[in-house]
């Protein structure tokens, strides 16, 4: 039986995040993630005392993301005010209507502009690089084809792709 798209992101993300220190969580699939991280991590949100400081990996969930990695939010979210080293999108590949996440050209005001380096969605990990979006991972039950054909902007497969690592 298939692992539900948010329980197969929280899987991704909580590996990608397990030797951090200082994490920003988002609104949303990024705040699921904190009970699955290790003590060692520190989590802070929007109501956290101090979240505009400085930390390591900052998570959102997008509404959009670009191959410049430029973010759109959805209309609620909080915007961090600090510096992190690392951005990741947690999200959906595709939204409630089955539009893609990942596009070409925003159809909404671009929020942070350049900034993403990284995107885990139920399909795959996708590294925004100087080539634009590369899939780096792919997720157990789907091909790359499947993956590109849910992606509105140009997709490269990286070299080394791997089977995404669910345990």
């Amino acid at each position: 039986m298939p692992l539900d798209p948010k329980e197969v992101i929280l899987r991704r993300l909580s590996r990608e995040l397990s030797a951090v220190r200082t994490v920003f969580l988002g609104l949303g699939l990024p705040q699921l993630v904190s009970s699955r991280l290790p003590p060692a991590v520190r989590c802070l949100d929007a109501s956290s005392n101090g979240s505009s400081g400085e930390v390591d990996v900052v998570v959102v969930e997008a509404s959009e993301v670009t191959p410049q990695g430029d973010l759109v939010l959805g209309s609620d979210e909080e915007i961090f005010g600090g510096s992190g080293h690392r951005w990741i999108v947690a999200t959906t590949h595709t939204d409630s209507e089955g539009r893609p996440r990942l596009v070409k050209i925003s159809r909404f005001p671009i929020v942070i502009p350049g900034r993403i380096d990284l995107v885990i969605t139920e399909m795959g990990v996708i590294e925004v690089s100087e080539v634009g979006l590369v899939l780096r991972e792919v997720a157990p039950g789907y091909a790359t084809d499947d993956v590109k054909m849910k992606t509105n902007a140009s997709l490269h497969v990286a070299d080394d792709i791997r089977l995404m690592d669910l345990a």
